[in-house]
């Protein structure tokens, strides 16, 4: 925007500079009154600056083409590089989600809801939830339903574990990947909506209500004779933390600069 600016001041300098130059040569030499080669010569010669500013306009022209061909191959570039990542993205959060299908969970310490005693990751959070709207609706109440989520978070630790790490670590790669200075912020916002918009929104939603009810697992747990702090518990809540804060944060040059930072510390 700023280059535009700048030649098409230099354009308008140069046109009136001509304009002024061919006023000022025909109010110095008219009236015309000695017909002779020699005055004919001195006039010719008053074109001269002209020749120049022609010749200018002509440099002129050849730098603004060669401008405008750099801006337009680094758009090119920046638009080559803003399908590149949204692809490889793109195959992450695939990749991510079959990895989460994959995952069976164990559900024979669950009382109430008895589904089967492997279950897949959404069983496992449909049960989570259909468990916290017990609760609510006053058809179990509160320590029951703690013991039964303690007794299944439990259970589940080390597979809750890997699919919120591997979450996490697919954000670190987003992170990495659109800390980049040539990508508008526009851009960088659609591409991380793209993003997110490959995954089941349930995953989130899910998440978000498991992590308000570790800390009364901790609770729980932690409050047992001979047990010690239950610390995988407390990386899964960070995890959650993590992913739903980059997953809601509105993204402005500010962020991005905090992305920037926190991948240098983590590198360092």
């Amino acid at each position: 925007m700023k280059t535009k600016i700048v030649m098409s001041l230099t354009l308008i300098f140069l046109l009136l500079s001509i304009i002024v130059n061919a006023l000022i040569l025909v109010a110095v030499s008219w009236p015309i009154s000695n017909y002779s080669l020699s005055t004919a010569a001195n006039f010719s010669d008053g074109f001269g600056l002209l020749n120049v500013l022609f010749s200018g306009l002509a440099f002129w022209g050849l730098i603004w083409t060669i401008v405008i061909q750099i801006n337009e191959n680094r758009q090119q570039k920046v638009e080559l590089k803003k399908i590149k990542i949204t692809e490889i993205l793109m195959t992450d959060a695939k990749s991510c989600n079959e990895e989460i299908n994959k995952v069976n969970f164990s559900n024979k310490s669950c009382k109430i809801v008895k589904v089967a005693d492997e279950i897949s990751c959404w069983e496992l959070f449909y049960i989570i939830e259909g468990l916290s709207h017990a609760v609510g609706d006053g058809e179990i109440n509160e320590e029951i339903f703690i013991n039964e989520i303690t007794a299944l978070f439990m259970e589940n630790i080390d597979k809750l574990t890997f699919v919120f790490e591997r979450l996490d670590r697919s954000i670190d790669y987003v992170r990495y990947l659109l800390a980049d200075d040539e990508i508008p912020v526009s851009d960088v916002s659609e591409i991380k909506a793209l993003y997110f918009g490959n995954y089941d929104d349930r995953i989130f939603v899910i998440s978000s209500l498991l992590s308000s009810m570790i800390s009364q697992i901790l609770k729980k747990v932690e409050n047992k004779k001979g047990l010690a702090p239950f610390h995988p518990a407390r990386i899964i809540t960070f995890k959650i933390d993590s992913i739903n804060e980059f997953r809601n944060e509105n993204v402005t040059i500010d962020t991005i600069r905090n992305w920037k930072n926190t991948l240098n510390k983590s590198n360092n």
